[in-house]
């Protein structure tokens, strides 16, 4: 017995229809919150968390890093919002090229990872989720 052809679109699924109204920083970024995903407690004020937006659009996009949120586990995290979102950025932050990155570190460990556990950061843009990341903290 001879199997029924699919019909498909040959670029595959359609695209999600809300994707044309987000904005540009949720549609043509890529996101991604960089931390190594074991740590010792005694490595938490050294580890590094690194946030980073890559340009995949056609056009110059504003990251509007003030809207950017961490939650940990689920709570927002005002240590995250004080760290990231005050003092000085690279320009690329205002004003992001075509195919460019740009990428902030802090080391703020001990205050987003308080204790030995497994945790989840997820990190929100004006409410849309655009990057996460698990950690483990080790005694």
């Amino acid at each position: 017995m001879e199997a029924h052809p699919s019909i498909v679109a040959p670029y595959g699924a359609p695209p999600d229809p809300t994707w044309a109204e987000r904005p540009p920083a949720v549609r043509w970024l890529r996101w991604l919150v960089t931390v190594r995903g074991t740590i010792a407690m005694a490595a938490r004020a050294t580890t590094p968390l690194e946030i980073s937006a890559t340009n995949q659009g056609p056009e110059v996009v504003r990251p509007e890093r003030g809207r950017l949120r961490l939650l940990v586990n689920g709570a927002p995290s005002p240590a995250f919002d004080l760290a990231f979102n005050n003092g000085v950025m690279e320009p690329e932050w205002i004003a992001l090229p075509p195919g460019r990155m740009v990428r902030d570190t802090r080391t703020l460990l001990e205050a987003l990872l308080p204790a030995p556990g497994e945790y989840l950061l997820v990190l929100e843009w004006d409410g849309h989720r655009v990057a996460g990341r698990s950690v483990t903290v080790t005694p």
